[in-house]
């Protein structure tokens, strides 16, 4: 399991990156600005129906969850996250 983790979460890992980057430079412009969707990261444990069906899979890692943590710029008002 751990190897197809690493291989999906990589990808997820860059991507949040670049929305954070992204994030950052459209805030630079005087417009609102919303983030919507589905990250495919359980910020929490009580994200998931069952955390031991999880535990050694993606979604729910250290490193993703502190990527969407970054991806989020701090103190905006003029950004909204919506997660589902």
């Amino acid at each position: 399991m751990a190897a197809r983790s690493t291989i999906r979460t990589t990808p997820q890992l860059e991507w949040l990156a670049a929305l954070r980057d992204t994030a950052v430079t459209e805030l630079a412009r005087p417009s609102r600005l919303a983030i919507l969707g589905d990250f495919n990261v359980a910020p929490t444990d009580a994200d998931v129906w069952d955390i031991a069906q999880f535990a050694t899979a993606t979604h729910v890692t250290a490193a993703e969850r502190a990527a969407l943590t970054r991806s989020r710029p701090q103190a905006s008002s003029k950004v909204m996250f919506l997660e589902p």
